[in-house]
C-alpha cells in the first residue's frame, strides 16, 4: 500500500462526495479497493456513503447496512463508522437511533458541518431543545459559514427564549451570504419572533424582506411575509401599495403575477379576491400544470368538485407529473363517494412503477371496497421489506389486525419487535394481536411485564402520566376493567387535571354517578386556576347522558355559579351550551351558543351544534345551512362539520347533495355510526332502501348510543327501524362480525 496514494483518493473521494458527483466517487471506490484490498474501510466508507445517497431499491440499502456493519467491526472507534450508521439510520426513519449515532461520532473527534448539521437537525425536529442547545458552543465559530446549520441553530435559540443570540446569528448569516434570499427572509422572520413591536425592528424586517424580492421577486415567501408585515402592524397604505406594486411588476411573467397574488389573498384570509386571482392565473396560462395544481389546492378544502376538475386538466397538460396523481388520488379518496373509488383505483393502479405512498394510498381504496386481498398485496411488501419503517410496519400490523389476517400480522409483529422492542405502539400492537388470538391471559403477562420495566418505581411520579394512560388504554382493550382503573387512579393523583380520565373511563363504563361525584369533589376542592376547567369536565361527563333523577344537583349549582362568575369565559360556556344540547333543552342551550358567538364569532363547536339544534327545532331552518356553511369556510372539510351538514341539508330536504357531504365525511371515519345513520336516512329518501337497511344496519354494529342522539336522530332511528323492521339491538355476535 501507498500512504501518499491512500491519502490523496481519500480526500479526493472526500471533495467528489460533497459535490455529490456520484459517478467519479465510484471510479474513486474502485481505485481504494484496488489499493487496500478487501479488508479496507475507506473504500467500504465512501461506497456505503454513496449508496445511501442514490439508493431507491432495497437491495442497495440492504449493502450499505452490510457495509456500515462491516466498517464498525473493523473500526469500532473511527468517528466515520458512526457518521454512517446515523446516514442509515436516517434513511430507516429510525430517528432515535440516529440521533445517538451521531452524537458517538461528535464525542469521537467528528467535528465535520455534515455531521453537525445531520445532529442538530434530528434534535430540532424531535424538540430536544436541552441536548440542541449544549452542541452550540462547540459549533459556535462554523454558525454563520454554514446556512443550513445557522436555520437550525436559529431554532434552537428561539425555542430557548435566547432572542439577542438569535438575532445576532441571523444578522451574521444573511451578511455573511448577501446573495440568498432565503437568508434576507429568516432573518426578518427572527427579527419579528423577537421583537415585532418595535418599530426599528419592523424597519429592519421590511428591509430585509424587500431585498429578498429584489434578489428572488417570485419567491411568495418573501412577498407573504411583507404583507403579514403590514397587516400586524396595521400599516394599510403599505399592504395596498405592495400588493399594487405586485401586480404591476413587469419582471414577474402575468400569470406567475397572478398565482402569487392569489397565495397572498389567501394568505391574507381574502378568499373571494383570492379566488378570482386563481382564475386569471388560469385564464392567462390554460396550459399551464402547476397553475393548476395551485388553484385545484386552494378549491380542495372547501370545493372538493371544483378541484378535482383542476387536478385532471393538471394530469392531462402533465400526464407524467407524480403530483398531479398524488393530488387527484389522494382527493378522490378523501371525497369517499364510492362511485369515484374505481378513478381513483384506475388512476393509482395504472402506474408502472409506484411509490410506497401511492401504494398506500391504493390500498386504501381497496381496503374501503373490501378487496381485502387486494390491499394486502399492495401493503405486505411494503411492511416486510428489511428496510421498511417502524411506522411503516405498525400501519401494516393495524390494518391486519383490523381484516382479521392474524398471520400476516404476526410475522410483521416479529419485524417491528426487532426494531423498536421497548415502544409502547409496539407491546400495544403485540397485546391487541394476542387478545384477536384469545390468548387474552399471555396479553396481560406481556403487559403487566413492561408495565413494571417502564414504571420502576412504586409510586409513579407526573413524567408518567403519559405512561399511566397508555397503559389503562390497553388493559381496556383487554377488558381488565381492573387494572386499567388502578392505573387510571393512580394517574388521577399526578396532576390537577388527571382525573379527568379516570372520569370520561367511569362514565364510559356505565358508573356515571361516581364520575359526577368525583368531578363535583375535585371542582369543590380545585384552586381558583383550575375551577373552570373543574366545571367543565363536569358538564362534559353529565354531557354522556345516564344520570339517575336528582344526582347532579349540586352539580347543576356549581355550574349556575360558574357560569355567572365567569360568563365572559368562551370555554365554559360552550361546554355548558353543549351540555343542555345533549340534555335536549333547546331553549337553554340556544342562548348560550349566542352568547359564545358573541364573544367568539367563529367558535366551531357553537357553530356546528346550534346549526343541528335550528335544524330540529326551528321553523326557518335556513339560518342552520348559513352557520354550518360558516364553519366549514373557516375551519375547513373536518369530518363531523361535513356530517352537521349532511344533516341539515336531510333537514331541508336535499338528501342528494347531503349524501355527497355524508360519503366525504365517512371518508376518513368509515365506522362513526352517527354518519352512518345520517347516511341511512339520505338513502331512504332517495328510494335506495337496500342501501339505507344495510347502512342502518352497520350503524346499529356500532357504539350508537341512543341516549346521546338529539330529537332529529332519534326520530330517524325510529322510522329506519319501522320501515326495515331492524330490532332495537343488533345481536352480540353480529358486533364482531
Amino acid at each position: 500500500m501507498q500512504p501518499d496514494n491512500l491519502q490523496i483518493l481519500v480526500e479526493s473521494a472526500e471533495v467528489v462526495g460533497q459535490d455529490r458527483d456520484w459517478e467519479r466517487l465510484e471510479s474513486l471506490e474502485i481505485k481504494l479497493r484496488a489499493l487496500e484490498g478487501e479488508q479496507g474501510t475507506n473504500w467500504r466508507r465512501f461506497r456505503a456513503s454513496r449508496l445511501l445517497a442514490v439508493a431507491n431499491r432495497p437491495a442497495q440499502l440492504s449493502e450499505a447496512e452490510q457495509l456500515v456493519r462491516e466498517i464498525q467491526g473493523m473500526r469500532p472507534d473511527w468517528p466515520e463508522s458512526h457518521v454512517l450508521a446515523g446516514e442509515l439510520a436516517v434513511r430507516q426513519e429510525q430517528v432515535g437511533a440516529a440521533i445517538t449515532a451521531y452524537q458517538k461520532a461528535v464525542a469521537l473527534g467528528e467535528r465535520g458541518s455534515r455531521t453537525w448539521t445531520a445532529l442538530l437537525g434530528l434534535l430540532t425536529a424531535q424538540r430536544r431543545w436541552d441536548e440542541a442547545e449544549q452542541l452550540l458552543p462547540q459549533i459556535q465559530p462554523h454558525l454563520a459559514e454554514v446556512p443550513p446549520l445557522a436555520e437550525f441553530a436559529l431554532e434552537v435559540y428561539l425555542a430557548k427564549g435566547r432572542h439577542n443570540d438569535a438575532r445576532q446569528l441571523a444578522r451574521a448569516v444573511s451578511s455573511r451570504f448577501p446573495d440568498r434570499s432565503t437568508l434576507r427572509i429568516r432573518l426578518a422572520e427572527t427579527l419579528l419572533a423577537t421583537g415585532a413591536d418595535k418599530a426599528e425592528d419592523q424597519l429592519e424586517a421590511e428591509d430585509a424582506l424587500r431585498a429578498a424580492l429584489e434578489l428572488s421577486p417570485e419567491d411568495a415567501r418573501g412577498w407573504i411575509g411583507l404583507v403579514d408585515l403590514y397587516r400586524q402592524t396595521k400599516q394599510q397604505a403599505r399592504l395596498t401599495e405592495t400588493m399594487t406594486q405586485l401586480a404591476a411588476n413587469k419582471a414577474i411573467p402575468q400569470a406567475n403575477r397572478a398565482g402569487l397574488l392569489a397565495q397572498l389573498h389567501a394568505a391574507l384570509g381574502d378568499r373571494e379576491q383570492a379566488e378570482s386571482a386563481y382564475l386569471e392565473g388560469l385564464r392567462l396560462a390554460p396550459d399551464s400544470a402547476a397553475m393548476h395544481l395551485l388553484a385545484g389546492r386552494f378549491f380542495a378544502e372547501r370545493e372538493p368538485a371544483r378541484a378535482e376538475a383542476l387536478f385532471r386538466k393538471a394530469l392531462e397538460l402533465a400526464p407524467s407529473s407524480e403530483s398531479a396523481r398524488g393530488e387527484l388520488g389522494g382527493l378522490l379518496v378523501r371525497r369517499g363517494d364510492p362511485g369515484k373509488r374505481d378513478d381513483a383505483r384506475q388512476l393509482l393502479g395504472g402506474l408502472d412503477n409506484p411509490s410506497a405512498a401511492e401504494r398506500r394510498l391504493l390500498a386504501h381504496v381497496n381496503e374501503v371496497s373490501t378487496q381485502i386481498a387486494k390491499a394486502n398485496e399492495l401493503l405486505r411488501p411494503l411492511a416486510l421489506d428489511p428496510q421498511a419503517t417502524s411506522r411503516d410496519i405498525a400501519m401494516y400490523v393495524q390494518f391486519c389486525i383490523r381484516n382479521a389476517l392474524l398471520p400476516d400480522a404476526e410475522a410483521a409483529l416479529r419485524q417491528l419487535e426487532g426494531k423498536a422492542p421497548d415502544d409502547w405502539g409496539t407491546v400495544s400492537l403485540r397485546v391487541q394481536w394476542l387478545a384477536a388470538m384469545n390468548r387474552l391471559t399471555e396479553a396481560d403477562s406481556r403487559l403487566t411485564a413492561f408495565a413494571d420495566k417502564r414504571l420502576k418505581q412504586v409510586d409513579p411520579k407526573p413524567e408518567d402520566l403519559a405512561a399511566l394512560l397508555a397503559l389503562a388504554g390497553l388493559y381496556d382493550e383487554l377488558a381488565l376493567s381492573e387494572k386499567a382503573e388502578q392505573r387510571l387512579r393512580q394517574a388521577a393523583n399526578l396532576d390537577p387535571l388527571g382525573y379527568r380520565f379516570l372520569a370520561n373511563w367511569l362514565a364510559t363504563n356505565s358508573r356515571v354517578p361516581e364520575a359526577v361525584q368525583l368531578c363535583v369533589t375535585r371542582a369543590r376542592s380545585a384552586g381558583s386556576s383550575q375551577s373552570v376547567r373543574c366545571i367543565e369536565i363536569l358538564c362534559e361527563i353529565l354531557a354522556t347522558g345516564n344520570v339517575p333523577q336528582g344526582a347532579n344537583g349540586e352539580a347543576e349549582t356549581l355550574i349556575a355559579q360558574a357560569l355567572e362568575s365567569h360568563s365572559s369565559d368562551v370555554g365554559l360556556v360552550t361546554t355548558v351550551a353543549n351540555l343542555r344540547f345533549r340534555q335536549g333543552l333547546a331553549v337553554a342551550a340556544e342562548p348560550l351558543f349566542r352568547q359564545v358567538l358573541r364573544l367568539d364569532a367563529n367558535n366551531v363547536v357553537a357553530l356546528n351544534n346550534l346549526a343541528m339544534l335550528i335544524a330540529d327545532h326551528a321553523q326557518d331552518k335556513s339560518e342552520a345551512l348559513a352557520l354550518i356553511d360558516l364553519a366549514l369556510d373557516k375551519w375547513g372539510r373536518d369530518p363531523a362539520l361535513l356530517s352537521t351538514k349532511g344533516y341539515v341539508l336531510l333537514y331541508l330536504n336535499n338528501p342528494s347533495s347531503a349524501r355527497e357531504h355524508l360519503w366525504e365525511a365517512l371518508a376518513d371515519t368509515t365506522q362513526d355510526p352517527r354518519i352512518l345513520l345520517y347516511l341511512a336516512k339520505a338513502h331512504l329518501m332517495l328510494g335506495d332502501a337496500d342501501a339505507a337497511q344495510s347502512t342502518l344496519e352497520r350503524a346499529l354494529r356500532g357504539d350508537l348510543h341512543e341516549e346521546s342522539l338529539t330529537r332529529g336522530e332519534l326520530a330517524w332511528l325510529e322510522e329506519l327501524r319501522s320501515a326495515f323492521k331492524v330490532a332495537r339491538q343488533v345481536a352480540g355476535n353480529a358486533s364482531q362480525s
